[in-house]
C-alpha cells in the first residue's frame, strides 16, 4: 500500500494563498468587519464610476518592445524642490487606521523608507505630529475643506508647526458621495459621532482593526460642514500673503 500523506503539509510547501491583488481582497472580505471592508472596497451610489475607473486601469497595457536602444533610464523627479528617486508617491487615505491599528503612521514610515513622500488626509486616525515623526521624508498634508474656517485654519497651522512642508487642497467634495454601502452598515452615523445603535460596529471594528483612537483624531470631522470660498483664505496663508499667520506653503490644488 501506498505510504499515508502526511496530515499537515510543511510551511515551504505548502501553495501561495496570495498570488495577485485579488486574493488579497478575498481574503480582507473573509476577515474585515463588513463596515470595513465596505468603506474600503465601496463607492457612491450605483458605484458606476468605480467601475468605470476600475476598466480604465485594466484598458492599460504595457507593450514588449526588443532590440531598442535606450541612452537613459531614469525614473528620478523633482517636485517642489525636492528630489525623488521614483515617480511615485504614497497619497492620502482617509481613515487607514480602520485597516490597520499603525495606518497612516505605517505608511508614512514605509513611504520614507523608500525615499518618497506621503501625502496626509485631513481625515486620519493618528494625530499628524506622530505621522510626521513616523517618516524620515517628506510629508505632505492634503486639506479637505470640512468643519468650517475656523477648523481648517487651525489644521493648517497645526500642520506647519509639524513640519509639513507642502499643501494639497482637495476642492471636488463640495457635496458628498451618497455611500450606499456606508449607508447600509451604519458607518456613515458612526463617523458622525452618533454610536447610538451602532455599539457592535464600533466593537467589530475596534477589535479587528485597533482603531478605537480614530475617533479623537478625525472620524467626528468627516460629516461636518464644508467651508465656503475657501481658495481665498487658503491661498494667502499658503504662500505668506495673510499678514496674520504668514506660513509658505507651496500650494497644489
Amino acid at each position: 500500500m501506498p505510504a499515508a500523506m502526511p496530515k499537515q503539509v510543511p510551511r515551504a510547501l505548502r501553495p501561495p494563498r496570495v498570488v495577485n491583488i485579488e486574493d488579497l481582497r478575498r481574503l480582507a472580505k473573509r476577515r474585515l468587519p463588513a463596515a470595513v471592508f465596505d468603506y474600503l472596497d465601496g463607492g457612491a451610489e450605483g458605484e458606476v464610476t468605480l467601475r468605470e475607473n476600475c476598466a480604465a486601469f485594466e484598458a492599460v497595457k504595457f507593450r514588449p518592445r526588443q532590440a531598442v536602444g535606450s541612452a537613459l533610464c531614469d525614473l528620478r523627479a523633482t517636485v517642489w524642490g525636492l528630489n525623488f528617486p521614483f515617480r511615485q508617491f504614497s497619497r492620502r487615505l482617509g481613515y487607514s487606521r480602520m485597516m490597520h491599528a499603525e495606518g497612516e503612521c505605517a505608511a508614512a514610515r514605509a513611504a520614507g523608507a523608500a525615499g518618497t513622500a506621503y501625502i496626509l488626509s485631513t481625515i486620519s486616525g493618528h494625530k499628524l505630529e506622530d505621522v510626521k515623526a513616523a517618516s524620515v521624508g517628506p510629508v505632505w498634508y492634503q486639506l479637505y475643506l470640512v468643519g468650517g474656517r475656523a477648523a481648517a485654519e487651525a489644521a493648517l497651522e497645526r500642520a506647519a508647526r509639524a513640519g509639513f512642508s507642502v499643501l494639497a487642497v482637495t476642492i471636488d467634495t463640495g457635496t458628498a458621495g451618497m455611500r450606499e454601502r456606508d449607508i447600509r452598515n451604519g458607518t456613515a452615523q458612526l463617523m458622525s459621532g452618533n454610536v447610538s445603535g451602532h455599539a457592535s460596529i464600533l466593537i467589530a471594528i475596534s477589535s479587528a482593526a485597533g482603531m478605537a483612537g480614530c475617533f479623537s483624531e478625525g472620524w467626528r470631522s468627516a460629516q461636518t460642514p464644508q467651508c465656503g470660498g475657501a481658495r481665498g483664505w487658503v491661498g494667502p496663508r499658503s504662500n505668506g500673503t495673510d499678514r496674520r499667520k504668514p506660513r509658505r506653503w507651496p500650494i497644489r490644488s
